[in-house]
């Protein structure tokens, strides 16, 4: 479930409010909280409670193996301390789920999905995909969906499943894990380009650039990013909390906490 970017976690939660699902569908609903989730300010009324002692893993190598940036670290580090003098156990792991064939399996998944429904759209327009105006990233993406075959397909979700599953079991021993969102500080606008042609480049630059946030936007797992820092040209240095399925209000707990204890104004200036 998407979110927005907001300046506190109250707007943050008072969002998800109104965005989120009342029946579960392919995502289970909130973990309850006095089977109080059928509220309707489950998460603004809940975002600001105090809650114990939970067990926070941190992760600071990339998923592939690309280069952090040394300012994206230090902001892990200042933001891993955080926790700690809020009372939280730190403990520096291996990130528990090999990436890359996750990210395959997902790119196959998005690429066939992205193909139904612009078919489907493409019937009541007399059009087809390779006379389209799209995006030139959305018609490749939607290209390579048309070929997925159904044991592609079927091998794809089972790769997923398997992720899941691998998270949850982790999710058992620690509370949430935290991690950078990006390599580096915020790149120039268009040195990512859906529209670049070289579409080598592009994926080179988004695997270089990206790929934390990919497992948990694959498994629908509960994740969010926080201000951690300020790099040394005045741009914002993001941390990543994730938590098992459902759990966001964990997560904007803990963000409430560290927001009234390192006020954001004061972590990461703009």
């Amino acid at each position: 479930m998407g979110n927005v970017v907001s300046r506190t976690v109250r707007d943050s939660a008072a969002f998800l409010d109104l965005i989120r699902r009342h029946t579960s569908s392919l995502f289970p609903l909130p973990l309850p909280i006095n089977n109080d989730t059928k509220s309707r300010n489950y998460f603004y009324d809940n975002s600001n409670n105090k809650f114990g002692e939970i067990k926070i893993a941190v992760v600071k190598t990339h998923p592939t193996g690309e280069k952090i940036q040394p300012e994206v670290l230090s902001a892990i580090d200042s933001m891993a301390n955080q926790c700690s003098e809020l009372g939280h156990h730190i403990e520096e792991i291996e990130h528990p789920v090999d990436h890359s064939p996750v990210a395959d399996a997902a790119s196959r998944i998005i690429s066939t999905h992205i193909y139904q429904s612009v078919h489907e759209q493409f019937k009541n327009f007399e059009s087809d995909l390779d006379a389209s105006q799209l995006e030139l990233g959305t018609k490749i993406m939607a290209k390579r969906g048309r070929k997925v075959s159904a044991d592609e397909y079927v091998r794809a979700r089972d790769t997923m499943t398997l992720a899941e599953i691998t998270m949850q079991k982790f999710h058992n021993n620690y509370d949430i894990l935290l991690s950078p969102v990006l390599t580096s500080p915020p790149v120039k606008l268009g040195w990512l380009d859906m529209d670049c042609h070289n579409t080598k480049e592009y994926a080179e630059r988004f695997t270089q650039y990206s790929g934390f946030c990919a497992l948990y936007n694959a498994t629908g797992a509960a994740s969010m990013s926080v201000p951690a820092a300020v790099s040394a040209d005045k741009l914002p240095i993001g941390a990543l909390f994730s938590a098992c399925n459902g759990n966001d209000l964990l997560l904007l707990q803990l963000a409430s906490q560290l927001e009234h204890a390192f006020p954001w104004n004061l972590v990461a200036p703009i």
